[in-house]
């Protein structure tokens, strides 16, 4: 334990500026806005649209359910790294809801929903 806080003049001036309150929960008990937990899974499926058209003009295909499985996991750590992250639920459900979204697990797992084809397919 170190009594010493680090912060910065802009981002946690300007937080405690705006609500001193919110700004000592996020410093010293860790606790994240719901803004930031949200973020991790739009950034993921922003990500996971971008990766899906740009696999798709270079291979000539559209990726398995598997091949985007493992992306979305690389960038979630990359998203933590940065220090987004999600509280209310665990990376593998985190992911797995994307997925869900992405990639209906129905009679063919690895068949994009006609909604995202058609985006990745128009890009």
């Amino acid at each position: 334990m170190n009594n010493v806080i680090e912060i910065s003049y802009t981002g946690d001036l300007l937080a405690h500026r705006r609500c001193p309150r919110s700004w000592g929960y996020e410093k010293y008990a860790g606790f994240h806005p719901y803004e930031q937990v949200q973020a991790m899974e739009g950034r993921l499926i922003h990500h996971a649209m971008e990766w899906l058209t740009a696999f798709f003009a270079r291979e000539k295909r559209h990726a398995t359910r598997t091949e985007l499985e493992v992306q979305m996991k690389h960038y979630f750590r990359v998203l933590w790294a940065r220090g987004i992250h999600t509280a209310f639920a665990s990376k593998k459900e985190t992911i797995d809801r994307v997925l869900g979204n992405l990639l209906p697990d129905t009679a063919a797992p690895d068949s994009l929903h006609p909604t995202v084809q058609a985006a990745i397919e128009g890009a």
